[in-house]
Protein backbone atom coordinates (compact mmCIF):
# COMPACT_ATOMS: atom_id res chain seq x y z
CA UNK A 1 0.00 0.00 0.00
CA UNK A 2 2.78 2.55 0.81
CA UNK A 3 4.65 1.75 -2.71
CA UNK A 4 1.02 2.59 -4.22
CA UNK A 5 0.83 5.29 -2.47
CA UNK A 6 4.38 6.83 -3.40
CA UNK A 7 3.67 6.06 -7.16
CA UNK A 8 0.05 7.93 -7.01
CA UNK A 9 1.98 11.01 -5.15
CA UNK A 10 4.91 10.96 -7.78
CA UNK A 11 2.02 10.72 -10.73
CA UNK A 12 -0.01 13.15 -9.67
CA UNK A 13 2.92 15.81 -8.71
CA UNK A 14 2.22 17.66 -11.97
CA UNK A 15 -1.67 18.31 -10.51
CA UNK A 16 -0.74 19.22 -6.91
CA UNK A 17 2.79 21.76 -7.97
CA UNK A 18 1.43 23.33 -10.76
CA UNK A 19 4.07 26.17 -11.03
CA UNK A 20 7.11 24.13 -9.37
CA UNK A 21 6.55 21.59 -12.65
CA UNK A 22 5.96 24.55 -14.81
CA UNK A 23 9.01 25.95 -13.65
CA UNK A 24 10.98 22.38 -14.12
CA UNK A 25 9.76 22.19 -17.36
CA UNK A 26 11.10 25.27 -18.46
CA UNK A 27 14.39 24.83 -17.16
CA UNK A 28 14.92 21.24 -18.62
CA UNK A 29 13.54 22.82 -21.97
CA UNK A 30 16.41 25.49 -21.81
CA UNK A 31 19.11 23.59 -21.00
CA UNK A 32 18.09 20.94 -23.46
CA UNK A 33 17.75 24.04 -26.41
CA UNK A 34 20.67 25.07 -24.65
CA UNK A 35 22.66 21.75 -26.20
CA UNK A 36 21.09 20.94 -28.95
CA UNK A 37 23.57 22.73 -31.13
CA UNK A 38 26.90 20.74 -29.35
CA UNK A 39 25.03 17.37 -31.13
CA UNK A 40 27.85 16.21 -33.77
CA UNK A 41 26.71 14.07 -37.16
CA UNK A 42 28.42 10.72 -36.96
CA UNK A 43 27.95 8.80 -40.13
CA UNK A 44 32.06 7.21 -40.05
CA UNK A 45 32.07 3.10 -40.45
CA UNK A 46 34.30 3.02 -37.24
CA UNK A 47 30.70 2.97 -34.93
CA UNK A 48 29.93 0.21 -36.81
CA UNK A 49 33.02 -1.64 -35.96
CA UNK A 50 33.63 -3.64 -32.69
CA UNK A 51 36.05 -1.84 -31.01
CA UNK A 52 38.25 -5.08 -29.06
CA UNK A 53 37.62 -7.01 -32.53
CA UNK A 54 41.40 -8.74 -32.98
CA UNK A 55 40.45 -7.69 -36.69
CA UNK A 56 39.62 -4.24 -35.39
CA UNK A 57 42.83 -4.27 -33.85
CA UNK A 58 44.78 -5.04 -36.99
CA UNK A 59 43.41 -2.91 -38.84
CA UNK A 60 44.56 0.22 -36.89
CA UNK A 61 48.04 -1.01 -36.46
CA UNK A 62 48.01 -1.54 -40.77
CA UNK A 63 46.63 2.03 -41.31
CA UNK A 64 49.23 3.39 -37.95
CA UNK A 65 51.81 1.39 -39.90
CA UNK A 66 50.77 2.82 -44.06
CA UNK A 67 48.93 5.51 -43.75
CA UNK A 68 45.35 6.13 -43.97
CA UNK A 69 42.91 4.54 -46.28
CA UNK A 70 40.35 7.22 -47.01
CA UNK A 71 40.44 7.34 -50.93
CA UNK A 72 38.22 9.24 -53.13
CA UNK A 73 38.98 8.45 -56.67
CA UNK A 74 37.63 11.09 -59.36
CA UNK A 75 36.63 9.39 -62.28
CA UNK A 76 37.02 10.99 -65.98
CA UNK A 77 35.58 9.93 -69.07
CA UNK A 78 35.66 11.13 -72.61
CA UNK A 79 35.73 9.45 -76.09
CA UNK A 80 39.43 10.71 -76.62
CA UNK A 81 40.71 11.17 -73.20
CA UNK A 82 45.09 11.97 -74.89
CA UNK A 83 44.17 15.35 -76.54
CA UNK A 84 46.54 18.33 -74.87
CA UNK A 85 43.34 19.94 -73.16
CA UNK A 86 41.85 17.05 -71.56
CA UNK A 87 45.48 16.09 -70.49
CA UNK A 88 46.16 19.86 -69.09
CA UNK A 89 42.95 19.91 -67.22
CA UNK A 90 44.04 16.23 -65.74
CA UNK A 91 47.49 17.76 -64.93
CA UNK A 92 45.78 20.85 -62.96
CA UNK A 93 43.11 18.88 -61.40
CA UNK A 94 45.92 16.81 -59.85
CA UNK A 95 48.15 19.89 -58.46
CA UNK A 96 45.04 21.17 -57.60
CA UNK A 97 44.01 18.07 -55.09
CA UNK A 98 47.50 18.27 -54.13
CA UNK A 99 46.97 21.51 -52.46
CA UNK A 100 43.49 20.57 -50.73
CA UNK A 101 44.35 20.97 -46.53
CA UNK A 102 44.17 17.31 -45.37
CA UNK A 103 45.58 15.35 -48.85
CA UNK A 104 48.45 12.85 -48.05
CA UNK A 105 48.92 11.17 -51.65
CA UNK A 106 47.67 12.20 -55.30
CA UNK A 107 48.13 9.17 -58.15
CA UNK A 108 47.30 10.01 -61.48
CA UNK A 109 48.51 9.50 -64.94
CA UNK A 110 51.10 12.49 -63.87
CA UNK A 111 52.21 11.47 -60.53
CA UNK A 112 52.45 7.58 -61.07
CA UNK A 113 55.65 5.94 -62.06
CA UNK A 114 56.41 4.08 -65.29
CA UNK A 115 58.72 0.82 -65.42
CA UNK A 116 59.55 -0.52 -68.66
CA UNK A 117 62.70 -2.14 -70.49
CA UNK A 118 65.05 -0.33 -72.47
CA UNK A 119 68.09 -2.05 -74.56
CA UNK A 120 68.78 -4.38 -71.74
CA UNK A 121 68.03 -1.91 -68.79
CA UNK A 122 65.01 -1.27 -66.74
CA UNK A 123 64.29 2.41 -66.94
CA UNK A 124 61.74 3.75 -64.09
CA UNK A 125 59.98 7.74 -64.31
CA UNK A 126 57.01 9.62 -64.41
CA UNK A 127 54.40 8.14 -66.58
CA UNK A 128 53.60 11.33 -68.00
CA UNK A 129 56.35 14.00 -67.18
CA UNK A 130 54.16 17.18 -68.61
CA UNK A 131 51.40 17.65 -71.62
CA UNK A 132 53.01 16.13 -74.42
CA UNK A 133 53.39 19.11 -77.00
CA UNK A 134 51.92 17.43 -80.51
CA UNK A 135 50.06 14.59 -82.17
CA UNK A 136 52.84 12.07 -82.09
CA UNK A 137 54.05 12.78 -78.35
CA UNK A 138 49.80 12.11 -77.70
CA UNK A 139 50.13 8.82 -79.12
CA UNK A 140 53.04 7.84 -76.96
CA UNK A 141 51.41 9.21 -73.68
CA UNK A 142 48.32 6.57 -74.45
CA UNK A 143 50.78 3.70 -76.04
CA UNK A 144 52.67 4.58 -72.77
CA UNK A 145 49.61 4.39 -70.30
CA UNK A 146 47.85 1.39 -71.97
CA UNK A 147 51.39 -0.53 -71.89
CA UNK A 148 51.80 0.21 -67.87
CA UNK A 149 50.96 -3.04 -65.10
CA UNK A 150 50.98 -0.14 -62.88
CA UNK A 151 48.20 2.54 -64.25
CA UNK A 152 46.27 -0.05 -66.71
CA UNK A 153 43.18 -1.32 -64.54
CA UNK A 154 44.11 1.30 -61.94
CA UNK A 155 44.40 4.77 -63.36
CA UNK A 156 43.63 4.07 -67.35
CA UNK A 157 41.15 1.57 -68.41
CA UNK A 158 41.69 -1.04 -71.15
CA UNK A 159 40.04 1.49 -73.86
CA UNK A 160 41.72 4.52 -72.90
CA UNK A 161 38.57 6.62 -72.52
CA UNK A 162 38.47 6.41 -68.98
CA UNK A 163 41.07 7.57 -66.13
CA UNK A 164 41.09 8.19 -62.06
CA UNK A 165 42.78 10.56 -59.84
CA UNK A 166 43.25 8.70 -56.76
CA UNK A 167 43.38 10.89 -53.51
CA UNK A 168 44.24 9.68 -50.22
CA UNK A 169 43.24 12.05 -47.06
CA UNK A 170 44.35 11.42 -43.54
CA UNK A 171 40.74 12.99 -42.15
CA UNK A 172 40.78 13.30 -38.24
CA UNK A 173 38.26 11.50 -36.57
CA UNK A 174 37.20 13.59 -33.90
CA UNK A 175 36.76 16.39 -37.05
CA UNK A 176 33.39 14.73 -37.95
CA UNK A 177 32.51 17.89 -40.63
CA UNK A 178 35.49 17.06 -42.82
CA UNK A 179 33.25 14.88 -44.99
CA UNK A 180 31.07 17.79 -46.12
CA UNK A 181 34.02 19.96 -46.46
CA UNK A 182 36.38 18.06 -48.12
CA UNK A 183 33.29 16.44 -50.50
CA UNK A 184 32.21 20.48 -51.51
CA UNK A 185 35.96 21.62 -52.15
CA UNK A 186 36.30 18.53 -54.37
CA UNK A 187 33.72 19.43 -56.26
CA UNK A 188 34.56 22.90 -56.56
CA UNK A 189 37.40 21.57 -58.33
CA UNK A 190 35.78 19.61 -60.88
CA UNK A 191 32.77 21.56 -62.02
CA UNK A 192 35.14 23.76 -64.16
CA UNK A 193 36.17 20.37 -66.29
CA UNK A 194 32.48 19.55 -67.12
CA UNK A 195 32.87 21.06 -70.31
CA UNK A 196 36.05 19.03 -71.31
CA UNK A 197 34.87 15.37 -69.82
CA UNK A 198 31.98 13.76 -70.99
CA UNK A 199 31.42 12.02 -67.33
CA UNK A 200 33.20 13.53 -64.24
CA UNK A 201 32.32 12.79 -60.43
CA UNK A 202 33.93 11.23 -57.29
CA UNK A 203 33.37 8.17 -55.12
CA UNK A 204 34.78 7.45 -51.98
CA UNK A 205 34.11 7.84 -48.13
CA UNK A 206 33.74 11.64 -47.77
CA UNK A 207 30.97 11.47 -50.44
CA UNK A 208 29.46 8.05 -48.90
CA UNK A 209 29.48 9.52 -45.24
CA UNK A 210 28.09 12.60 -47.00
CA UNK A 211 25.25 11.13 -48.68
CA UNK A 212 24.23 8.84 -45.34
CA UNK A 213 24.46 12.27 -43.89
CA UNK A 214 21.77 14.23 -46.31
CA UNK A 215 19.84 10.93 -46.54
CA UNK A 216 19.50 10.50 -42.28
CA UNK A 217 18.66 14.34 -42.05
CA UNK A 218 15.46 13.66 -45.32
CA UNK A 219 14.38 10.88 -43.24
CA UNK A 220 14.08 12.56 -40.07
CA UNK A 221 12.14 15.54 -42.17
CA UNK A 222 9.89 13.24 -43.20
CA UNK A 223 9.41 10.20 -40.52
CA UNK A 224 8.83 12.33 -37.87
CA UNK A 225 6.42 14.78 -39.43
CA UNK A 226 4.58 11.35 -40.75
CA UNK A 227 4.47 8.99 -37.69
CA UNK A 228 3.22 12.07 -35.60
CA UNK A 229 0.36 13.13 -37.89
CA UNK A 230 -0.76 9.18 -37.91
CA UNK A 231 -0.26 8.91 -34.44
CA UNK A 232 -2.61 12.55 -34.11
CA UNK A 233 -5.12 11.25 -36.31
CA UNK A 234 -5.33 7.69 -34.54
CA UNK A 235 -5.84 9.19 -31.38
CA UNK A 236 -8.44 11.69 -32.61
CA UNK A 237 -10.49 8.65 -33.98
CA UNK A 238 -10.05 5.99 -31.31
CA UNK A 239 -10.46 8.47 -28.64
CA UNK A 240 -12.47 11.53 -30.15
CA UNK A 241 -11.46 13.70 -28.10
CA UNK A 242 -8.85 16.49 -29.09
CA UNK A 243 -6.87 16.99 -25.95
CA UNK A 244 -6.27 13.02 -25.72
CA UNK A 245 -4.75 13.23 -28.91
CA UNK A 246 -2.54 16.70 -28.28
CA UNK A 247 -1.13 16.16 -24.79
CA UNK A 248 0.46 13.11 -25.97
CA UNK A 249 1.89 15.13 -28.57
CA UNK A 250 3.40 17.51 -26.06
CA UNK A 251 4.72 15.18 -24.34
CA UNK A 252 6.17 13.61 -27.24
CA UNK A 253 8.16 16.89 -28.36
CA UNK A 254 9.35 17.51 -24.20
CA UNK A 255 10.95 14.00 -24.61
CA UNK A 256 12.30 14.65 -27.70
CA UNK A 257 14.07 17.80 -27.32
CA UNK A 258 15.51 16.20 -23.50
CA UNK A 259 16.85 13.11 -25.54
CA UNK A 260 18.86 15.89 -27.83
CA UNK A 261 19.64 17.95 -25.35
CA UNK A 262 20.96 14.92 -23.33
CA UNK A 263 22.70 13.95 -26.38
CA UNK A 264 24.41 17.57 -26.82
CA UNK A 265 25.57 17.27 -23.14
CA UNK A 266 26.74 14.02 -22.98
CA UNK A 267 28.51 13.80 -26.39
CA UNK A 268 26.66 11.40 -28.23
CA UNK A 269 26.53 12.16 -31.83
CA UNK A 270 23.84 11.65 -34.16
CA UNK A 271 24.16 8.58 -36.32
CA UNK A 272 22.46 5.86 -38.25
CA UNK A 273 20.63 4.45 -35.60
CA UNK A 274 20.07 7.25 -32.86
CA UNK A 275 18.29 9.18 -35.83
CA UNK A 276 15.39 6.81 -35.38
CA UNK A 277 15.00 8.15 -31.74
CA UNK A 278 12.68 10.71 -32.47
CA UNK A 279 10.03 8.22 -33.87
CA UNK A 280 10.60 5.84 -31.36
CA UNK A 281 9.90 8.36 -28.98
CA UNK A 282 6.55 9.39 -30.26
CA UNK A 283 5.23 5.64 -30.76
CA UNK A 284 6.49 4.17 -27.64
CA UNK A 285 5.41 7.41 -25.09
CA UNK A 286 2.26 7.72 -26.60
CA UNK A 287 1.23 4.80 -25.67
CA UNK A 288 1.39 5.74 -21.53
CA UNK A 289 0.05 8.76 -21.99
CA UNK A 290 -3.10 7.54 -23.83
CA UNK A 291 -3.45 5.29 -20.99
CA UNK A 292 -3.65 7.70 -18.36
CA UNK A 293 -5.88 10.05 -19.82
CA UNK A 294 -8.00 7.69 -20.76
CA UNK A 295 -8.28 6.42 -17.02
CA UNK A 296 -8.91 10.06 -15.93
CA UNK A 297 -11.78 10.34 -18.30
CA UNK A 298 -13.12 7.22 -17.00
CA UNK A 299 -13.29 9.10 -13.75
CA UNK A 300 -14.70 11.99 -15.28
CA UNK A 301 -17.28 10.07 -16.45
CA UNK A 302 -18.11 8.59 -12.68
CA UNK A 303 -18.57 12.53 -11.86
CA UNK A 304 -15.23 13.28 -10.13
CA UNK A 305 -13.81 16.22 -10.38
CA UNK A 306 -10.66 17.13 -11.59
CA UNK A 307 -8.21 16.11 -8.70
CA UNK A 308 -9.95 13.12 -7.71
CA UNK A 309 -10.28 11.68 -11.36
CA UNK A 310 -6.20 12.54 -11.64
CA UNK A 311 -5.71 10.43 -7.93
CA UNK A 312 -7.72 7.54 -9.58
CA UNK A 313 -6.34 7.34 -12.75
CA UNK A 314 -2.80 7.09 -10.42
CA UNK A 315 -4.59 4.51 -8.51
CA UNK A 316 -5.85 2.11 -11.55
CA UNK A 317 -2.79 2.21 -13.73
CA UNK A 318 0.42 3.96 -11.63
CA UNK A 319 1.93 0.64 -10.91
CA UNK A 320 1.56 -1.06 -14.72
CA UNK A 321 2.43 2.10 -16.60
CA UNK A 322 6.21 2.19 -13.70
CA UNK A 323 6.39 -1.30 -14.85
CA UNK A 324 5.80 -1.15 -18.42
CA UNK A 325 7.84 2.11 -18.48
CA UNK A 326 10.61 0.23 -16.32
CA UNK A 327 10.94 -3.28 -18.45
CA UNK A 328 10.94 -0.60 -21.62
CA UNK A 329 13.78 1.23 -20.64
CA UNK A 330 15.77 -2.04 -19.17
CA UNK A 331 14.91 -3.56 -22.32
CA UNK A 332 17.04 -0.94 -24.46
CA UNK A 333 19.31 -0.42 -22.02
CA UNK A 334 20.65 -3.79 -22.39
CA UNK A 335 22.50 -2.75 -25.34
CA UNK A 336 24.90 -1.10 -23.29
CA UNK A 337 27.04 -4.54 -22.97
CA UNK A 338 27.62 -4.35 -26.67
CA UNK A 339 31.00 -3.42 -27.72
CA UNK A 340 29.88 -1.78 -30.73
CA UNK A 341 30.01 1.74 -30.35
CA UNK A 342 26.50 2.45 -32.64
CA UNK A 343 24.50 0.38 -30.43
CA UNK A 344 26.32 1.50 -26.88
CA UNK A 345 25.24 5.11 -28.14
CA UNK A 346 22.01 3.98 -29.00
CA UNK A 347 21.18 2.30 -25.64
CA UNK A 348 22.21 5.62 -23.30
CA UNK A 349 19.98 7.62 -25.52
Amino acid sequence: HGNRRMIERIITFGARRRVATFILLALLSALSLWQVPNIQVDTSYDSLMRQKDPARLEYDKVVAQFGSDNTTIVYLRARDLFTRERLAAIDRLTTELQNLDGVTRVESLFTIRNVRGETGDLETGPLLDGVPADAAGLAAARANALRSPLALGTLISGDGTVTAVNVTVASESGDQSFNRAFRTRVDALTEPLRREFDEIFQIGPPRLNSDIEQAMFADLSVLTPLSTLLILICLVVMMRLWLGAVVPMLSAGLSILWTFGFMGAMGFPLTILTAIVPSLVIVIGCAEDTHMISEYMHGVSRKLDRMPAIRFMARKIGVPILINSATTALGFFTNAISDITLIVQFSYV
